[in-house]
Parts: structure tokens; sequence; C-alpha cells
């Protein structure tokens, strides 16, 4: 009679037990900020290092070709059992399955894994602190203070930029720019020191395209990805944003601002251009709603009743607007300047997506882009876009931050 064999606890069950107790052990610690705090300053670099280092030597991104993958063998793990209903007596297909699902397990781990240490940890350090000031509200004043700095510094870049005998913006920049920049931040931001994965273009932009993300970082792979349909002026602080990520800077209101500001210091003047650009379009919201409830205090709400102009409501709004005149306004060229830089997008879309994959795909990515969104805004919380709005105003009125 043929002896049983049981359970031996071998190589595999040994990394598999590892890797399990590891990812345990690290979700658990992750909920101690004094040990994210250590962790993301201290041994986040070496695990970027580590495995970017071995990443960025090959051209095209290994964190998306990866996750092809995961999907095709998640597909696979659901078909090869199924098909044990009629190749269970063959023995060689019995022990082809079981391995395979010992490698999916393994492989599940390891993401896992990976998704611990070099997101969830650095994810919950200690939030930026950019001033001794914590406060969250700020007067108009205060407001147009930082408001109008960012506005004369984009006209004033605007006028300085090298251009073609058309008046078009020649942009001349490297990613080099970009990482020296990021670089010469790490006096501020310590993180940002040390080597840097260069940006890989996503063979999914259309994908990215439809469900508004201009770029984001496989954690895994230690690599950040850009959408290739993305304005060469707004590129840059694309770049910079995902590269704080990439630096343990999780956080996607922080990511915003170490972004901008790096860059606003940068010897490049695109590279200012474009970071002053993207911090306009976080505070021309904040102003526009201080100058409103301003007015409303002063003259009380627009008077339109049930939706109809009257004398009053006119008269109203052109108060609104001969006061909102006396504020700065961004240039006809600096806005020029960014609408050309989007048509040169939207012709590169237009030139490389077929309509056909266009209608095929086009409205569940964008659905799923705004669950994916939602999802993300429940997750972070106040730590989402918007937040960068505050510590801009922190940073510049009551920091050391100078526009």
């Amino acid at each position: 009679m043929k002896e049983k064999r049981g359970f031996r606890f071998t190589l595999y069950w040994k990394i598999l037990l590892i890797l399990a107790s590891l990812t345990g052990i690290l979700a658990l610690l992750s909920c101690l900020q004094p040990f994210c705090n250590f962790y993301a300053d201290h041994i986040y670099g070496v695990m970027n290092f580590l495995i970017g280092s071995v990443t960025t030597l090959c051209p095209i991104s290994v964190g998306e070709i990866l996750m092809y993958f995961g999907a095709l063998v998640l597909i696979l793990q659901v078909i090869f059992p199924l098909l044990l209903i009629f190749l269970r007596k063959k023995s060689g297909y019995r022990c082809f399955v079981k391995h395979f699902s010992k490698s999916v397990l393994m492989l599940f781990t390891a993401v896992l894994f990976l998704h611990a240490a070099n997101w969830l940890v650095p994810f919950r350090a200690a939030p930026l602190k950019v001033s001794d000031s914590n406060r969250k509200t700020f007067s108009l004043e205060e407001m147009t203070t930082v408001y109008s700095g960012v506005v004369n510094q984009l006209n004033t870049i605007a006028e300085e930029l090298e251009r073609d005998e058309n008046g078009n913006v020649l942009y001349l920049y490297t990613e080099e720019d970009i990482i020296r920049a990021m670089q010469n931040g790490g006096g501020e931001f310590p993180r940002l020191t040390g080597r840097y994965s260069h940006m890989k273009c996503a063979i999914c932009s259309p994908f990215l395209e439809w469900m508004g993300i201009g770029g984001f970082n496989y954690v895994f792979a230690m690599e950040p990805v850009y959408n290739k349909f993305t304005s060469p002026l707004i590129y840059p602080n694309l770049s910079a944003h995902e590269y704080s990520h990439h630096k343990g800077y999780y956080q996607e209101d922080e990511a915003v601002f170490i972004s901008c500001v790096v860059l606003s210091r940068s010897d490049n003047p695109l590279l200012r251009y474009s970071a002053y650009y993207e911090m306009l379009s976080y505070l021309d919201a904040a102003f526009e709603e201080a100058f409103l409830e301003n007015q409303e205090e002063k003259y009380g709400p627009c008077p339109l009743g049930n939706g109809e102009m009257t004398e009053e409501a006119r008269e109203w709004m052109m108060r609104y607007a001969n006061e909102r005149a006396e504020y700065p306004f961004i240039s006809q060229r600096v806005s020029a300047d960014f609408q050309r830089g989007y048509k040169i997008a939207q012709e590169q879309y237009e030139e490389t997506v077929s309509p056909q994959l266009e209608e095929t795909f086009q409205e569940t990515a964008a659905e799923v882009g705004d669950k994916g969104w939602e999802l993300q805004a429940e997750v972070v919380k106040e730590k989402t876009y918007e937040g960068s709005t505050l510590l801009f105003l922190q940073y510049f009125l009551d920091g050391n931050g100078i526009i």
C-alpha cells in the first residue's frame, strides 16, 4: 500500500510565511505614526533604490506589464481549476494546476508586501508641516497677496520665454532639468534627495486620458508613469508631482505643494511657468470664493431672485466686475501659451487614438475613473488635491515661502 505524504514545510511555504508575516507586521506598525515617519525618512529610500535601480533599466513600464500579466494570471486562475472538472483524471494536469495556484498565491502575497512597504507605511507618515501656524482661515487681503504674486510671476515669465518667429513658446527643458530641480529641493524636503527613476510613458495612455489621470506610480515597481496626451507646458509639473510620490510623499495635497514649490525655484523658466500655472489653478478658486464672500458682506447677495435679470441685479454685477478688475489677471499671452499646449496634446490624441477604440471603451473608462476618484477622495479625505491651497497659503503667509 502506497504511503500518503503529509504536508511538508518546504522552502516555498517558508518564503510565503515570511512575506505574509512581514506584510502583517508592516500593516500593524503603519498604525504607529512615529514608525511611519522613521520608515518614510530612512527605509523607504532604500526600497526605492533597490527596486527602482532594476526596473529603470527597462525602457517600458515594468509595472504596467506586470499589471497586465497579473490580470491574465487571475483569469487563468479561474479557468484552470474549472477545467479540472473534465481533466481531473489527468495527474499531470492536476500537478500543473497545483503548482500554478501556488505561484499565484506567492505572487499575490509578494504584491501585498510591496504595497505595504512601498505605499501603506509612507502614506501614513505625519502630514507635511510648512509653517509654525496651523490656521485655516485667511482674509481676502492675505489671499490677494499670494494670488497676486503668482499671477505676476506668470505674466513676467511669459515675457521672458524664448519663442519662435510666430510667437509660440519653445519647450526648452529636459527630464534631467526636472529631476535636478527636485533634488535641489532636498534641503527643505529631505526625501527628495538621491536617485530617481525616470518617468515612463504609459502604454494605456488613452485609458488614462478617458479616466482623467495624468500620471501615477506603480509602487511595487517604483516607477512613475505619465499619460502621453499631456500638454508640454503641464508636463513639467505633472512629472514633479509623480516624482514627489515616487520619493515617498504620497499624500496628494503634499505632492501638489512640493512639485509647485521646487519647480518655482528652478533656473529653467519653463519649469517655473508650469509650476506657477498649477499653483494658480488651486489659488484661483479660493481667491474668487473669498472675493465673492467679501462682496456679499459689503453689498448683500446678488439680487437675482427667481433668476430674472433686474436693474438692481445688473448694478450689483457691474459693481462686482469693476471691483474685481482692480485685482490682477493672467495676461492674454499666458492664456494663449497654455491653450496652445492643450491643443498640441489634443492633436496628438486625435492622431493616435482610433475612433473605434474611443467609441468602444471611453464611456466605460470614464465611469471607472469617476468611481476611482470618489474612492480616492474617501480614502485620503482632507488630504485631497484641494488641501494644497491651504498649504500654499500657510507656506507663503506664515512660513518661509517666497513667491
